[in-house]
């Protein structure tokens, strides 16, 4: 994850949309360096972690961006503790 726009070291990437269950949020994924890292799903005034609540069985978790951009995603984790996430 971390999709540089422009030219190499412009330090500005390409941010994700998030779907869980179809509902939108409003924050975005937004990674801070290029090639591959972790990127924590944080509050777009506060830059705090931000939980997402998951219902229980099956959820679909959707990440998408502005063409011509994929998003490159490996995993996700998963986790109860918002510290630990």
């Amino acid at each position: 994850m971390g999709c540089e726009l422009g030219n190499f070291g412009s330090g500005k990437f390409l941010e994700y949309d998030l779907t869980v269950n179809n509902e939108k949020q409003e924050d975005k994924l937004t990674p801070e360096k290029n090639n591959w890292h972790n990127v924590a799903f944080k509050d777009g005034v506060s830059k705090e972690k931000k939980s997402i609540k998951l219902k229980m069985g099956l959820n679909q978790i959707i990440f998408s961006c502005d063409a011509p951009g994929i998003p490159e995603i490996e995993f996700i984790r998963l986790s109860k503790d918002i510290d630990k996430s």
